[in-house]
């Protein structure tokens, strides 16, 4: 009896389709690639110009899955997923591609969100060696991918933002092609990108410089063991990335002007992904670079370890979400002892009424997250403040939430302030089910939101229990709470509608 697991993960990307099998071995808590197959896709080209996959297209990628399906017959892999990048889903006819698929194939394929895919890349990433050592420091990750770039901002161990620029290879190489025939074209198309970067490295990076570079990008990290194969280690310094890339880069130059492809690698990919990283070593300030040759497929592994309990993380995802939560709500001005408070009556209410609402770790993270921002929207208006806090949230990206979950928060922000709540109005955001765990996080907050109306933090030593159908809120306080006392009731019906058990205050002045 073998003592693993082997996966096969399949990421239908903008330019490839890729494969990998791995073994995952629960004893030394490890996943192993033991096998990998690219095939290229014009998926990107289809969508780009013309909206639609192309029926060649999807014979090729029909074939390339039936291929790759035969291929993890022959491991006998115990489980496999399909996932597709997000570029898929602005195809018109998606869901034509998805049906032809499950036709011709045999396979559901599940297309990501942009939060999603970036997460499972990172979910990779933050398992491997001195990860948790690097972002102590000031650090940059940066992720490219076919169809855009996206850039998170480390420091002491947290997340400080995390930046989405649509500029990604497959962009590059139709910028390439327009503007490679002319004389000063390459300049050009630098220049369009340090554009693109300009914002996020003034905005947020400033004087600083930070230590590490975090780059995902596995097709630099072969080309760099293939064309120089004593260089084995994934963390090169500055001055050695860019000695390699200078040397790569007299070969770039010639592909441009020949239009053949490098010899070291023969995909087409390969010369934008190389532009692209090389604009972006030369316009970031850091010290090192990481190379750690992961992709979407390797979160993919991860995310089936994880949820089978085959291996264990220690690094902290939900803090992660947090953390940027945090940063979202410093950025715009909201007012931090209030959301301290608001945090901590959230978890408070929320622990004591798990009977009654029956929801789950997860559930309670994305209340914490909603109590956080729910007021950042006040920085553009304080008269239209729930409906810019819902624009914030959902401009926002958090890592380490999917593009429901992100949603599910922006509108318990903005319907804090909202009355309607009715399905009707909400049935094209939720399901049945999405919208129950929405009405149970949104009175929570109401009533957290109520004991903190004054934002003064009246309320001292609170205390929770629940007695004869009724949340008893204990509390002492040295000042008046008549306007709490006033605006408690409402927020009370609420959540007597929605729970079933009535939040009454019981007050002890001191």
């Amino acid at each position: 009896m073998k003592n693993y697991k082997t996966f096969g993960a399949i990421y239908i990307g903008t330019y490839e389709v890729l494969l990998k099998i791995f073994e995952i071995r629960t004893a030394s808590n490890q996943l192993k690639e033991i096998d990998c197959l690219r095939m290229r896709t014009e998926l990107a080209r289809d969508i780009f110009y013309h909206k639609n996959v192309s029926f060649e297209t999807l014979g090729h990628l029909i074939q390339s899955l039936n291929d790759m399906k035969d291929t993890m017959r022959t491991y006998r892999v115990d489980s496999y997923s399909v996932y597709a990048g997000y570029a898929l889903r602005s195809a018109d006819n998606v869901y034509f591609v998805l049906d032809q698929l499950r036709l011709h194939c045999d396979l559901v394929v599940r297309i990501l969100s942009n939060s999603e895919q970036r997460f499972l890349s990172y979910q990779a990433t933050a398992q491997t060696p001195f990860f948790e050592e690097m972002v102590q420091s000031p650090c940059i990750m940066a992720d490219i991918g076919g169809s855009s770039l996206q850039l998170t901002l480390f420091d002491k161990g947290r997340i400080i933002t995390t930046q989405h620029i649509t500029l990604g290879a497959f962009r590059v190489r139709e910028h390439l092609k327009r503007l490679g025939q002319k004389s000063d074209g390459t300049e050009q198309l630098y220049d369009m990108m340090r554009k693109e970067m300009g914002a996020f490295l003034n905005m947020f990076l400033k004087d600083s410089k930070p230590k590490y570079l975090i780059l995902l990008n596995d097709h630099l990290l072969n080309v760099l063991r293939q064309a120089y194969s004593h260089k084995e280690k994934s963390t090169l310094s500055r001055d050695e990335i860019q000695h390699y890339m200078k040397k790569m880069g007299k070969e770039v130059n010639h592909t441009i002007s020949s239009q053949n492809l490098l010899v070291e690698d023969p995909d087409e990919m390969f010369l934008p992904f190389y532009i692209l990283c090389d604009c972006l070593l030369h316009e970031l300030a850091y010290e090192n670079v990481y190379l750690p040759g992961i992709s979407v497929t390797e979160g993919m592994a991860l995310e089936y370890a994880y949820n089978h309990r085959y291996m264990k993380t220690a690094h902290d995802f939900d803090e992660d979400v947090l953390s940027a939560a945090w940063s979202i709500a410093e950025r715009y001005g909201s007012y931090r002892p209030h959301l301290k408070a608001m945090d901590k009556l959230s978890m408070q209410l929320f622990d004591a009424t798990k009977r009654y609402h029956g929801l789950k770790k997860r559930e309670k993270l994305i209340l914490r997250t909603a109590a956080i921002l729910h007021d950042c929207g006040k920085y553009i208006s304080l008269s239209e403040s729930p409906q810019c806090s819902y624009t914030i949230i959902m401009s926002s990206e958090i890592l380490g939430l999917t593009h429901k979950e992100r949603e599910m928060v922006a509108l318990i922000a903005a319907y804090n302030h909202k009355d309607d709540t009715s399905y009707d109005n909400l049935s094209d955001h939720f399901t049945e089910a999405e919208y129950l765990v929405f009405l149970k996080l949104l009175a929570i907050l109401r009533v957290a939101n109520a004991m903190d109306r004054s934002h003064r933090q009246k309320f001292k030593n609170v205390s929770m229990s629940v007695n004869k159908e009724q949340l008893v809120i204990t509390i002492e306080s040295e000042d008046s709470i008549t306007l709490e006392k006033g605006l408690f009731e409402e927020k009370a019906d609420f959540f007597q509608n929605v729970m079933a058990i009535r939040p009454v205050i019981r007050e002890r002045r001191l």
